[in-house]
């Protein structure tokens, strides 16, 4: 989160968030090769339709996400991307039909809070803000519950193994992206930087290695300890990120951001409870 913090706010000042979302995507689909590689590559198990759908799915979560980062405070845009039980939910309910407990809609109640009274702040603290940042980051999130929902599917209907799904989803993502990037200005200028600036680059290669390895692990800790685990560690992981942002790069603070994390926490944590209840 740090990285991705400094090199979309210092090295790429603000700038080529798609073409920093297109070489993640390259760098994704080169950690999947070598993951099927080294398990033996098998036919493809699942209909292209999917990868498709997911390509794009995650094009818009990630591209999204990066250009969040440009006009909103990075403390805010963690409590936005973790604000995902908030869509779930309302995907859960209105596609797949399911019941909530009266504590999971106050716990989304608190979290929706908590992320209103940060843009509050940020609107009178920081520089950068742009209310189309919000809009952005709304988005991705959405667009991550339902790709979260199509891999749901593509698991337990075809049974594709996960560095299949990433492998495909990066592989149509590229396609999108590469229509994103030579459509505007953004190719050109991307490559020209990262020739002028190779550490740059290298920050980039770090920044996707330490994502890739991330989403892994998660997928891991899903499979053997299962999502109170998974949604304990995440909730840390976003704590310290947002703890650890603010000692690299100074930002904004006082009683306002510390009710609307307080307000936000108590949502995530009743939340939790909810989900070991169940």
């Amino acid at each position: 989160g740090v990285l991705q913090e400094g090199l979309i706010r210092n090295d790429l000042d603000n700038e080529l968030a798609w073409f920093l979302t297109l070489a993640q995507f390259v760098f994704y689909l080169g950690f999947a090769a070598i993951q099927r590689f080294q398990r033996g590559v098998e036919r493809r198990k699942t209909p292209f339709s999917y990868y498709a759908l997911l390509g794009l799915l995650q094009v818009i979560t990630m591209g999204l996400s990066n250009l969040s980062v440009q006009v909103l405070n990075y403390p805010t845009q963690i409590l936005f991307k973790s604000a995902k039980p908030v869509p779930t939910m309302m995907f859960g309910a209105l596609y797949h039909g399911r019941r909530y407990s009266p504590s999971d809609y106050v716990a989304g109640v608190l979290m929706v809070l908590g992320m209103l009274i940060f843009c509050v702040a940020d609107a009178s603290n920081f520089q950068h803000f742009n209310p189309k940042g919000i809009v952005w980051v709304v988005c991705a999130i959405i667009a991550d519950a339902v790709s979260g929902a199509v891999q749901e599917k593509v698991s337990s209907q075809h049974k594709a193994p996960p560095d299949e799904v990433v492998f495909f989803t990066h592989l149509t993502g590229i396609v999108y992206l590469l229509i994103i990037c030579m459509g505007s200005s953004e190719m050109a200028e991307g490559l020209q930087f990262t020739m002028q600036k190779p550490h740059v680059f290298a920050k980039i290669c770090t920044y996707s290695l330490a994502g890739y390895l991330g989403a892994s692990f998660l997928k891991a800790l899903l499979k053997s300890s299962g999502a109170l685990a998974t949604l304990a560690t995440t909730t840390s992981r976003k704590a310290a990120a947002i703890g650890l942002s603010a000692v690299v790069y100074p930002k904004p603070f006082g009683p306002t951001y510390v009710g609307g994390a307080v307000a936000f926490f108590c949502g995530v944590l009743l939340h939790s409870s909810a989900v070991k209840v169940r």
